[in-house]
């Protein structure tokens, strides 16, 4: 569920934008957490494939 305190971004460049606004002792940490949460999003992601691929698997094996 999205948070609704926070905008969403349009896309990456908006993220590196708004990292780059910070000052710069403070940018590496500004794209660690970035590329972290791009981590997560992804694996996210790919776990709800997978969960669904394994549905449909099922699905098609218990028809029989």
């Amino acid at each position: 569920m999205k948070q609704g305190l926070f905008a969403t971004p349009e896309s990456f460049k908006e993220i590196e934008t708004m990292i780059e606004g910070l000052p710069r002792t403070q940018r590496a940490v500004g794209y660690t957490i970035a590329a972290m949460t791009w981590n997560l999003t992804v694996d996210m992601v790919q776990n709800a494939i997978d969960l669904e691929d394994q549905k449909e698997a099922e699905s098609l094996y218990n028809e029989d």
